[in-house]
């Protein structure tokens, strides 16, 4: 059954005018008795019957804020996800287990990592309410079962694009000097978990803060600023340079868990393509620059 539109202004104050002159002694007994009544649309001569909440509700917003209030609206959150699906939860939840301990019958309490996941940020209470975080718990056994939380983290991907960006460092081909000294190079890569867009990738000789803070200024400028960021362990990534950049441009930073590739899937199989399509086919350098222009 198709559902019914919402009802229009005017028949909506058509229903508050009602409302003072209905039978009773009080406002709660007219608003009753309005309820019981029905009322017709001129236009598309559909009919209608509210509860007698609605109509509270109505004449509550129309005493307080006046009849813009009783106008359609459309959601705030209009186009915005309003769920969480399995798999997003399978990965919220195995990146905050590293930051929890269990109790000395050896569980894990599921009310402590339901607070873990808020305090993160990675969802709000709106998004995702305890019972519903419960029962997700006991019917895809999210803790019971490792291989099964494995699966779901796998095929986890962000909706939509600048949601979360992940990034790493890949070692690259060493590059001979003037001097005839070799140098070490190192890229550093920006990924786009839902499009798998790079961002920014780009060779430096250092693996330090600095040459990653230049790649990220570089891939903001290129894709604009992610809503979360997702990095490895390394000192690089947790320098107070990131996170003070972080907190100035209200993106949410959060780091893998130790010892964990497979959390970082889509970053280490772009570095394994990387190396395939384009280090097997280009042996030596002349110059960084040269090694850049060719990535």
């Amino acid at each position: 059954m198709a559902k019914a539109p919402k009802p229009p202004l005017e028949l909506r104050l058509r229903v508050l005018a009602a409302v003072d002159y209905a039978p009773g002694d009080s406002i709660r007994e007219r608003i009753q008795h309005v309820a019981t009544r029905t009322f017709a649309d001129a236009t598309s001569q559909r009919e209608y019957r509210f509860t007698w909440r609605t109509i509270s509700t109505w004449l509550y917003r129309f005493k307080k804020r006046g009849i813009t209030t009783l106008d359609n609206k459309t959601r705030a959150d209009r186009n915005q996800p309003r769920k969480v699906s399995v798999a997003q939860l399978a990965e919220a939840i195995h990146s905050v287990l590293p930051s929890l301990s269990r109790n000395k019958q050896g569980q894990l309490p599921k009310s402590v990592l339901y607070l873990r996941l808020l305090e993160t940020g990675l969802f709000s209470r709106r998004q995702l309410a305890p019972t519903t975080f419960y029962r997700r718990l006991r019917e895809h056994r999210l803790l019971d079962d490792p291989e099964t939380a494995e699966r779901l983290r796998l095929s986890f991907a962000m909706p939509y694009a600048n949601d979360l960006w992940q990034a790493d460092t890949l070692h690259g081909p060493a590059i001979r000097q003037a001097d005839g000294q070799w140098r070490k190079t190192f890229l550093v890569a920006f990924l786009d978990d839902a499009s798998r867009v790079v961002a920014h990738a780009e060779f430096f000789y250092h693996d330090d803060t600095q040459s990653m803070v230049e790649a990220f200024r570089c891939a903001l400028f290129k894709r604009g600023k992610p809503q979360r960021l997702y990095f490895d362990n390394g000192s690089n990534y947790r320098s107070s340079v990131i996170l003070q950049a972080c907190l100035r441009l209200n993106i949410h930073l959060s780091h893998a868990p130790i010892r964990d590739g497979a959390a970082k899937g889509k970053i280490e199989r772009f570095f394994r393509g990387f190396r395939d399509r384009f280090l097997t086919q280009h042996i030596a350098f002349e110059s960084l620059a040269e090694l850049n222009a060719k990535t």
